[in-house]
């Protein structure tokens, strides 16, 4: 993440990583209050992911809706789901927690 920001710093082409890395942050808190809420109880990075992970993808992919170019945000978009997706369900199958 910080060689992204560092990236997005010094070259506007690389501003798409600022949607790619949103769309990563909130949908990892997304998946841990949707685990807490299957559960019924405390999941590992529950409270981080409300409390931080959420508004802070949220934010980022409004910012960086406004700000940049439709392409490059649907490119950062998709790149992240693209990353997400798989990255979710080979987590969420290792700890024992099959997906929906």
């Amino acid at each position: 993440m910080s060689l992204g920001v560092i990236l997005i710093q010094r070259q506007d082409r690389w501003s798409w990583l600022v949607s790619c890395l949103g769309v990563l942050v909130l949908v990892n808190g997304l998946i841990h209050l949707i685990q807490g809420f299957l559960l019924a109880s405390y999941a590992s990075g529950l409270a981080s992911g409300v409390i931080l992970w959420i508004p802070l993808g949220s934010w980022s992919l409004w910012r960086s809706r406004s700000w940049d170019t439709r392409a490059k945000f649907w490119t950062g978009l998709l790149v992240g789901l693209g990353l997400e997706i798989p990255l979710a369900w080979i987590a969420l199958n290792a700890g024992g927690i099959s997906a929906p």
